[in-house]
């Protein structure tokens, strides 16, 4: 539950990155199901909303995390390529985040 608590807030803080974006490509959209569906994944649009992907995300990553544990044991993982890449992966998220951060953001400064 810890991981999927921790998962959930990682995933939140990805989509406060991009809210920008999305508020942009929601106002060039004319399709209106486009823009619901879009404003869904906008955590700034509605609280509700927010807790709508909050609780999403919680599920999801119980889901993935208990699939990753079926798939790949703790002796798999431990001191193999298999977790050096999987750690690398994490990584390569969190740069990622901070790039796409710099390279979306629009302040004016």
């Amino acid at each position: 539950m810890i991981c999927a608590l921790i998962g959930s807030i990682l995933m939140l803080a990805i989509k406060s990155i991009a809210h920008r974006p999305i508020k942009i490509i929601t106002k060039q959209t004319t399709n209106n199901f486009l823009k619901n569906v879009i404003n869904f994944f906008n955590i700034d649009y509605s609280v509700r909303n927010f807790y709508y992907n909050f609780a999403i995300d919680f599920i999801l990553t119980i889901v993935m995390s208990l699939i990753i544990h079926h798939l790949f044991p703790l002796y798999k993982i431990q001191g193999t390529l298999t977790g050096w890449i999987i750690a690398l992966l994490i990584l390569s998220l969190v740069f990622a985040s901070n790039i796409e951060y710099q390279t979306l953001s629009i302040d004016q400064n």
